[in-house]
C-alpha cells in the first residue's frame, strides 16, 4: 500500500472555502427578472396591467378558470397593448385560434371575438 500524502487542504475535490455556500450570493432584492418574464403593459382601456410569463393569471374567456400565465403565447394579437391585430388580452390555449388557416404567412393568435370581427 502506498503511503498517504500529506493533507492537502481538499475535501472531496474542492477547495475548503470555495463551494456555492462559501460564495458571495447576490442580493435578490436587486434582481430584476430578464427578458419577458415580467413587464407591465397598458391597455387600450388606459387600465396597467402586469404581465409576463412569469405572471400567472386566469384566462380571461368568460367562464374559463383556467390557469395560464401572461407570456406572449397566450396573448390575442402580436404586441402587448397594441390592439392593432387583436385585442391584448391573454387566453388559455383553447381559447385562442389562428385567424385564417390557409395563410401561409405568419400570423398572431385570436381570441373568437377577435377572429370573428377581423371578417
Amino acid at each position: 500500500m502506498p503511503p498517504t500524502p500529506p493533507y492537502s487542504g481538499r475535501v472531496g475535490g474542492v477547495c475548503p472555502g470555495t463551494g456555492p455556500a462559501d460564495r458571495p450570493q447576490p442580493d435578490p432584492a436587486l434582481e430584476e427578472p430578464m427578458g419577458y418574464a415580467y413587464y407591465t403593459v397598458t391597455r387600450h382601456d388606459g387600465i396597467e396591467i402586469e404581465a409576463g410569463y412569469a405572471v400567472e393569471a386566469v384566462c380571461e374567456q368568460d367562464g374559463c378558470t383556467e390557469q395560464i400565465d401572461r407570456g406572449l403565447d397566450q396573448l390575442c394579437g402580436s404586441e402587448p397593448g397594441a390592439p392593432e391585430d387583436g385585442c391584448g388580452g391573454y387566453f388559455c390555449s383553447r381559447h385562442l385560434y389562428y385567424p385564417d388557416w390557409e395563410s401561409e404567412e405568419p400570423q398572431p393568435l385570436n381570441c373568437k371575438p377577435c377572429v370573428e370581427n377581423r371578417d
